[in-house]
């Protein structure tokens, strides 16, 4: 269980996004073939929408690491983060979200619940987003084969640059 928002952001913008999590004392983990740990903007290598990228407030507890290199997204003090991917092939627009646990149990049965500044934290992100990423009707194609690729209004929170490349039926949104 957790909180999330999904969104409509292309990479300009979703660099805003990060350097917004840098201003809220968050460190940037971004996992291509290892795991990297940036405390600046300029530290990011590269930028790839399948990479996991993930905001680490460090103050608020530990990292943990599973055996096969992942993080726990449940125990750790991380925000889940992503943008949107624009495939050229099928012109399409995936979303992208920010996401962070609520809560979950240990093996042993005690109850780890997400920190207070960590909520605060993400709280100020989920509200940047929604400030580049306003909440604006949009059509959505439908993917369920059911549907033959109906489009069907939706409010979405979505960049004013992909808004415009929708209206100029550059891209469907799905």
């Amino acid at each position: 269980m957790g909180r999330q928002i999904e969104y409509y952001m292309e990479l300009e913008s979703y660099k805003l996004l990060v350097k917004k999590a840098f201003e809220l004392g968050f460190k940037v983990i971004h996992m291509t073939n290892d795991l990297q740990i940036c405390s600046s903007f300029n530290e990011i290598r590269a930028w790839d929408s399948r990479d996991r990228i993930y905001f680490y407030l460090e103050e608020a507890g530990q990292l943990i690491v599973k055996e096969n290199g992942y993080i726990d997204t449940f125990f750790s003090p991380v925000v889940e983060s992503g943008y949107s991917y624009l495939n050229e092939k099928r012109k399409t627009i995936t979303k992208g979200r920010i996401w962070v646990s609520s809560h979950s149990w240990r093996n042993e049965g005690d109850f780890n619940k997400r920190s207070g500044l960590l909520d605060k934290k993400y709280s100020s992100l989920m509200r940047y987003v929604k400030k580049i990423a306003p909440y604006t009707e949009v059509e959505v194609k439908a993917q369920n084969p059911i549907y033959e690729g109906k489009k069907f209004k939706s409010k979405e929170y979505i960049t004013p640059f992909l808004l415009n490349e929708i209206k100029q039926n550059k891209y469907d949104c799905i």
